[in-house]
């Protein structure tokens, strides 16, 4: 179990770094934000300003690794970090400010020929949208 808990983080750890480099390359420079597991049934992620700490749902890790889905995480991580790097108020936390971030990481995305996640990033930002998340 814990071996497994392990390979999970250096997973996560290296898709978190691979994830900022390309969208997020003038965030977090000095590299102080970390991300990191935890066991919730309710909550995908979590962006945790206070801990500059991006929190992963365990559960959600492993189901989109075992159903070979790298897209989910990908999109949660920068779901998660678009938080940090914009940093609405919980009033407003799927924001103008914030889709528009979103968008630009679709459009990233779409550039390096990502195309599925450019897609699936679009789809998260119409479901900000349809819940009225704004």
């Amino acid at each position: 179990m814990v071996k497994r808990w392990v390979k999970n983080i250096e997973k996560l750890t290296e898709t978190f770094s691979k994830i900022k480099s390309y969208y997020f390359p003038r965030w977090d420079v000095k590299n102080q934000w970390r991300v990191s597991l935890f066991k919730n049934k309710f909550l995908s992620g979590y962006c945790d300003f206070p801990k500059k700490t991006i929190w992963i749902s365990t559960r959600k890790f492993e189901n989109s690794i075992n159903r070979g889905y790298i897209n989910g995480i990908y999109v949660l991580l920068i779901h998660e970090i678009t938080h940090a790097v914009v940093r609405e108020p919980r009033s407003t936390d799927h924001g103008v400010k914030f889709r528009m971030r979103l968008q630009q990481a679709a459009n990233k995305a779409k550039l390096l020929g990502y195309t599925d996640l450019a897609n699936d990033l679009e789809l998260d930002i119409n479901q900000c949208i349809s819940l009225g998340d704004y």
